[in-house]
């Protein structure tokens, strides 16, 4: 259900299109949610099937119509029932910590330089966030109240890059150490 709520919450807060949606996806919720344009498309139409979203089409001159997506009572009462629903943790799929756990037959030099790409990776990532400290989703808050809540979700993802750059420098330091115990 995250997805749909997502795409309600977006669409509560203004009405827009597809297009708009994938753009606010692909600027500003990189850091707690992904969605290929797929995933939008395919779930705006079963919003709109499940009669939790409107589309009404646009004519525009000299390109091509849009369809603009408004929210209903229905899809308002869904994003209603969902909030009070008691949360869960996330879960957790980590591509390189499996790679890491198999790292045995890789040297350490092999394992540090898988280490330090992640590093860059994340120090890319973590850039990106910040330099869209004020984009999209911050100018999205209604009110001062909503406003600390989009923070609040811009800090969370921006404290996940921090720590997992922490940790690399931690696993290169043991990965270290180990290599001077050996020798």
């Amino acid at each position: 259900m995250s997805l749909k709520v997502l795409l309600l919450g977006l669409i509560d807060i203004t009405p827009m299109p597809g297009y708009d949606l994938m753009k606010v996806f692909d600027e500003s919720m990189l850091f707690f949610w992904h969605a290929t344009h797929t995933q939008i498309y395919n779930t705006l139409k079963e919003l709109e099937k499940d009669g939790l979203v409107t589309g009404e089409v646009i004519q525009q001159t000299g390109v091509p119509a849009k369809k603009v997506f408004s929210i209903t009572e229905k899809g308002k009462n869904a994003i209603g029932e969902w909030l009070i629903v008691e949360p869960e943790p996330p879960g957790f799929k980590h591509k390189f910590l499996i790679k890491l756990s198999f790292g045995a037959k890789l040297s350490d030099a092999a394992l540090i330089k898988q280490l330090d790409r992640y590093g860059e990776k994340l120090r890319g990532k973590l850039a990106a966030l910040m330099s869209e400290k004020k984009s999209v989703f911050m100018d999205f808050a209604r009110d001062q109240r909503e406003y600390v809540l989009w923070e609040l979700t811009f800090e969370n993802g921006m404290m996940y890059y921090r720590n997992e750059l922490e940790w690399v420098e931690l696993a290169k330091r043991r990965l270290n150490q180990n290599k001077e115990k050996s020798i």
